[in-house]
């Protein structure tokens, strides 16, 4: 910027208040406006382009900048309100006053917050910071704040939450191996920006993390989201600032002893309702077990008899050693119905039966011996009815061996509409599905990683295309995995093995994962660059043959370029 440009920007804004370090209050003098202004001596001014050119609710407005020599002068929007420091410490050294929601003081205690903010303020507060950190991750590429902090939160008079000072923000970077300036606060700093290695979007929720304590001391809840989000290792924190509002709005604020003991049952999540109402069914459900079995009644309607008990385990387990390729299979399940009524089973034995008939179906399928299959569904049916449901079981075989095959999209694709049907135990195999792809794929860029064999592309662009279309719940792992094949790709074009980079792009499109736009000009890139390299080195057939594969490349780029 020439001086005559900056004296022009300066005359824009006039100047009101000055405040301490450089800073003070202007007004724009076209529209009457104030604005805060400060003189940055550090800084990224890609962090503050974008911030002009793009608005947040939850982020203070950047309304100009320009360079004054080494310094970037920054126009901000003024904010009426506090910083969540001062307010913080307001409420912590309020001691004895009254609770503004009306909570006592002994309930405040126990809720495991400070007097003076209520509960459902500091809830909203964070998740509002939360939405304000999406937005600035979700920026391309992703801003990193690097010191989220109380005092860099301001709450305005009418409760919008504003992340401010962009003092320590950097723009991620793919491949930097770590921060070529170690700043943020320190105590509340990730380790990571002590210069061990590049900060990324987990630098924030780990800060976020060190908040949360602060906010709500004590809580239960509270304290298991922190340890999560401030872990040593970061691919053990949360991965977005969405996951973690997620979980921030399930603390509850009150935690009963019960569901404390409930919390060393392995896999009880207190913070899910369904659990803690299961895990109270299941608890009454022993008591009146052992109240009957006590009193001598009702015993044969909870307890099946011993002996029975290991005939069922016994003869299961020799069903699930036979091939799905056996006609044999057939008698041994007719027998296994003809002796144990599905009508006199407990619930548990009933599940144990139809998990263990889903998996040799699968084996049947799998096998392609649909015959065997459908011989026992339909024995099943005749001996214990419920036609719909060994309908299903034989249905989540087939399925399941679908995915086994690597067919994820067929597989899946049945396992969802069995749910939305709600057939019985859907649930139960729509989530063993979507785990089975989950891994598959996983195992595969496992393999891509440590061989660097594309071989296993096309499995890994099927489960992310199957997975993008039936599980939302899986986004943030697929699109890791999809940015890290895009990154590989080029990474393979900058070492010329362009080869590699084109089966990459192959994969995904014949998958339909991505922007098929963008990965066809990827691909056409790919080849371009083959044939310059071909006619360099002076094979002109080849380059001959790689230049007539593009056809109208160079306009097609124009053209998705102006989109």
């Amino acid at each position: 910027m020439t001086e005559l440009e900056k004296l022009c920007e300066n005359a824009l804004y006039d100047e009101i208040k000055i405040l301490e370090d450089g800073k003070s209050v202007v007004r724009d003098v076209p529209t009457g406006k104030l604005y805060f202004k400060k003189t940055l001596d550090v800084y990224n001014e890609h962090v503050y382009a974008f911030l002009r050119d793009h608005k947040n609710r939850n982020v203070a407005a950047v309304q100009a900048f320009w360079k004054d020599g080494e310094s970037l002068v920054v126009i901000e929007e003024l904010i009426q309100g506090r910083t969540l420091d001062e307010i913080l410490r307001a409420s912590e050294a309020s001691g004895s006053e009254t609770e503004p929601s009306g909570i006592g003081r002994a309930e405040s205690e126990n809720a495991g917050i400070s007097l003076g903010i209520p509960f459902s303020e500091r809830i909203d507060i964070l998740s509002q910071i939360c939405d304000g950190l999406e937005f600035l991750h979700n920026a391309d590429p992703p801003i990193i704040h690097r010191d989220i902090k109380a005092s860099n939160i301001m709450v305005t008079d009418d409760g919008i939450v504003k992340i401010i000072d962009y003092d320590a923000a950097k723009i991620y970077i793919t491949g930097q191996d770590k921060d070529t300036m170690m700043i943020g606060t320190q105590g509340l700093a990730a380790p990571e920006q002590y210069g061990f290695a590049q900060s990324d979007v987990r630098t924030d929720l780990y800060a976020l993390g060190k908040l949360i304590e602060r906010m709500l001391p004590g809580n239960v809840d509270a304290n298991r989201i922190a340890k999560k989000a401030t872990e040593m290792d970061p691919k053990k924190r949360y991965t977005s600032a969405a996951q973690m509002k997620a979980q921030i709005l399930r603390i509850r604020e009150h935690t009963s002893a019960l569901d404390q003991k409930f919390e060393k049952i392995p896999s009880f999540d207190p913070m899910n309702k369904s659990h803690r109402i299961r895990a109270r069914i299941a608890l009454a459900a022993a008591v009146v077990a052992a109240v009957l079995i006590l009193t001598g009644t009702g015993w044969r309607f909870i307890v099946y008899p011993a002996r029975q008990e290991e005939a069922i385990r016994a003869e299961l387990s020799a069903i699930e050693q036979i091939k799905g390729t056996d006609e044999k299979i057939q008698t041994v399940v007719e027998k296994f119905a003809e002796e144990h009524p599905y009508s006199k089973m407990t619930a548990e034995q009933k599940q144990s039966v139809r998990d263990e008939i889903a998996d040799t179906q699968k084996r049947c399928y799998l096998a392609g011996n649909t015959e065997n299959a459908d011989a026992i569904r339909d024995i099943l049916t005749r001996y214990y009815g419920e036609e719909t449901t060994w309908e299903a079981i034989s249905l989540y075989g087939k399925a399941e061996a679908e995915i086994a095959r690597k067919s994820f999209e067929e597989g899946l694709s049945a396992l969802y509409k069995l749910r939305e049907e709600e057939a019985v135990d859907a649930q139960r195999h729509w989530e063993a599905g979507v785990d089975h792809t989950l891994s598959a794929a996983r195992k595969a860029m496992e393999d891509f990683r440590e061989t660097g064999s594309a071989a296993g592309i096309h499995v890994i662009a099927n489960a992310l295309n199957a997975l993008e279309k039936y599980d939302t719940d899986s986004d943030s792992e697929l699109d890791d995995i999809y940015k890290e094949l895009l990154t590989s790709a080029a990474g393979e074009r900058e070492s010329q093995h362009w080869d590699k980079a084109s089966l990459i792009y192959d994969a995904l499109l014949d998958a339909g994962v991505g922007d098929s736009d963008e990965l066809s000009l990827l691909k056409q890139g790919t080849l371009y660059e083959e044939a310059e390299a071909a006619f360099a080195g002076k094979e002109y057939d080849k380059s001959s043959k790689k230049y007539s594969e593009l056809g109208d490349y160079k306009a097609r780029r124009v053209s998705i370029s102006r989109r």
